[in-house]
């Protein structure tokens, strides 16, 4: 059964899809790419229904159907969306949690392993933010610098994200797609 949802988050709300299966055997969280959503995601939603897996796509706040503009929210925000969404997914069930991030999701999801349990990870082209200005509105930033976040050789143990990821014990998927000829 697939339903739309909206769960709390501070003050506001995060919405996504809540696909649930008659019987759950796992838990997926799905967090889209910087300015992009969970329609691409719908369709292994539906698959993953099949196999018993509940899954929840999710539209971080100021993208996809959120109500929000993108201008106000951070990546300290958008980790909040995330952390919201596990945790209300392991108030489901107690099954294992699988998250799946896609690019700016991957990286909010590799901060996710320090602060959730997460049984499982996929990183699909997972993206690498630097710390600085965490907790400032990221089209700000861009806005102000369209290079900030290019990649500068981060070093794992001056990084949060990658610091996070050489911690994290359980099973990794990462995804590379270097060659694709055209963006999903």
């Amino acid at each position: 059964m697939q339903t739309h949802i909206q769960i709390p988050v501070g003050d506001e709300v995060l919405a996504g899809e809540l696909f649930t299966p008659n019987v759950v055997t796992a838990s997926i969280v799905v967090c889209h790419g910087w300015t992009s959503n969970n329609t691409k995601y719908l369709p292994l939603a539906h698959q993953l229904l099949k196999l018993g897996v509940l899954t929840f796509a999710i539209n971080l706040r100021g993208m996809g159907d959120s109500m929000y503009s993108i201008e106000k929210y951070s990546r300290k925000d958008h980790l909040n969306d995330l952390l919201a969404a596990i945790d209300y997914v392991a108030k489901l069930n107690n099954k294992p949690i699988i998250v799946l991030g896609k690019s700016y999701g991957g990286y909010l999801s590799s901060l996710a392993t320090d602060l959730r349990k997460i049984d499982f990870l996929i990183l699909s082209q997972p993206a690498l933010y630097p710390d600085v200005n965490f907790n400032s509105p990221n089209a700000e930033l861009i806005r102000n610098n369209p290079d900030i976040f290019r990649s500068r050789g981060e070093k794992i143990m001056s990084n949060k994200a990658l610091t996070a990821i050489s911690l994290y014990k359980n099973p990794l998927y990462i995804i590379q797609s270097e060659h694709d000829e055209r963006s999903t």
